[in-house]
């Protein structure tokens, strides 16, 4: 079984081409449903019921149709069809159908009863389930149906949904509907089974168009029982979400259940991003994000020195005060990929520290280029200005480099992120929390590999996670904006 999922926002249309006829499944805001052109004979022009419609050959609309039993005649079994469509635009509703319409096919020709009234009250009295974590919705009928929230997410299960008259029902194999929720580009990782089904190139979410690899159905996966599973996947901005039903399509209840499947917005208030954890500083008054099995830890400068220096004593109270002249170091915190042991894998250090003065200065870290580099606030002009002593400049005492500082990258929570090159493609991110506290981000070390460049460190993802506690710093983006942000940082660090 797969263990992926199947995602996105606002409207899907998600095509296959069926052996014996073209299908395509649609997932919308309001429903997971499937078109089918019937082709069983050449078509018609008089047309007058449901049976004259599917016989002349126009296009049926049907939650599921039933492929043809080996040796038997190759015609689908469209007893559990919709309606079915005439090229002129008139419905013909099937007689036999009692499920739930979906709303796609809610659009009756002038003068004909809309199909969808009589089936609007099936689904009147259901409950709602909503996951605003993962964002998206189920409805069911609790008369029929319990619904189970996973209790660790072990499988990247998030909820079961399945008929109250099966005894083991709590044994997740007997759950009748499963959605799963996952860390993916796309839906590669899904694959089709048995002869004839193929993906066109295209698909399209709402007003967007995504290629094949952003979606996925796997019709004959079998459960335990050896019944059918229709698994649907989807894609989007680095989530997957997966529903299976485990009935096969056999059960009338279980398809009107996964009729009524939508996605919704995630909670603005409580952004939650897959496999991203949120570590905030209440001391320094700032949050980030990072992956969830990387580590995180603050520490002193004395322990500092103590894990990466051992035998000296190149970190202590005493350098507070002169690694970054004009400012007071008053930590650092360690986030690294292997539990934190020292001179391996990657690790990012954020020093924190405060000026009486609203500066900070960078120094050249003693290589042979380049020189210190002050950003300070001008409190007349209300400015952030940036001053580079170059080396040249000084020796021969000309005047130095004064300008406003660059204050067109930020981070998502909208404090500014300014750069100082310290020699050898090495730097440093500094990003103020207001005139007088300062974080400072050198390059990345990964010391499985090299120290990151310059250019990849003004471009740091776990640095673009960074807020101010204090909503009066600074104007976050908005929620939708601050989880693409996250997912970024995921996807650069978590191969």
């Amino acid at each position: 079984m797969h263990q992926k999922g199947f995602a996105g926002i606002a409207l899907l249309i998600l095509i296959a081409l069926i052996a014996g006829g073209a299908g395509y499944y649609v997932m919308s805001g309001q429903n997971l449903f499937t078109f089918f052109e019937n082709k069983t004979q050449e078509r018609q022009p008089n047309v007058d019921s449901f049976e004259e419609c599917v016989n002349a050959g126009y296009e049926i609309h049907a939650l599921s149709i039933a492929e043809p039993a080996r040796g038997a005649p190759e015609k689908p079994d469209f007893s559990r069809a919709i309606d079915c469509r005439t090229p002129d635009g008139r419905i013909f509703p099937n007689p036999e159908y009692k499920g739930v319409v979906p709303e796609k096919t809610r659009q009756a020709a002038p003068g004909q009863k809309n199909p969808a009234s009589a089936s609007d009250a099936v689904i009147a009295n259901w409950k709602t389930y909503t996951n605003e974590k993962y964002g998206f919705s189920l409805q069911y009928p609790a008369d029929k149906i319990r619904v189970i929230e996973a209790s660790d997410n072990s499988n990247n299960e998030v909820v079961y949904l399945g008929l109250t008259s099966h005894e083991a029902y709590a044994n997740a194999w007997l759950n009748e509907i499963t959605v799963s929720v996952n860390i993916s580009k796309d839906c590669s990782g899904y694959e089709t089974h048995g002869s004839g089904y193929e993906f066109i190139k295209k698909v399209q979410v709402g007003t967007e168009i995504f290629d094949q690899t952003n979606v996925s159905v796997d019709y004959n996966s079998m459960n335990s029982r050896g019944w059918y599973v229709l698994a649907y996947c989807l894609a989007k901005n680095g989530t997957v979400y997966e529903i299976r039903d485990r009935s096969g399509g056999g059960d009338s209840t279980i398809e009107q259940v996964l009729h009524t499947f939508k996605l919704i917005p995630t909670s603005n208030g409580n952004i939650s991003v897959l496999g991203m954890s949120k570590y905030t500083d209440h001391d320094f008054g700032f949050s980030f994000w990072y992956p969830s099995g990387w580590s995180v830890r603050a520490l002193s400068l004395s322990e500092f020195n103590k894990i990466y220096y051992p035998d000296s004593a190149r970190f202590s109270t005493s350098t507070a005060t002169t690694m970054y002249p004009g400012g007071t170091v008053a930590g650092v915190i360690e986030i690294s990929n292997n539990g934190g042991i020292p001179y391996k894998g990657k690790h990012i250090f954020i020093w924190k520290a405060s000026s009486p003065s609203k500066s900070i200065t960078i120094p050249s870290g003693g290589m042979d280029e380049g020189g210190p580099t002050t950003f300070y606030f001008d409190t007349g002009t209300r400015t952030w200005m940036e001053k580079y002593e170059d080396a040249y400049r000084v020796a021969n005492g000309l005047p130095l480099s004064v300008n406003p500082a660059d204050v067109s990258h930020n981070t998502m929570g909208g404090l500014h992120q300014f750069y100082a090159s310290t020699g050898h493609g090495y730097g440093e991110l500094v990003i103020p929390l207001s005139a007088h506290n300062f974080l400072s981000i050198p390059s990345t070390w990964d010391y499985d590999v090299e120290p990151v460049s310059h250019l990849e460190l003004s471009r740091s993802f776990l640095a673009g996670t960074i807020l101010a506690t204090d909503p009066s710093v600074a104007t976050p983006v908005s929620a939708a904006e601050q989880i693409k942000t996250i997912q970024a940082e995921r996807d650069a660090y978590v191969k």
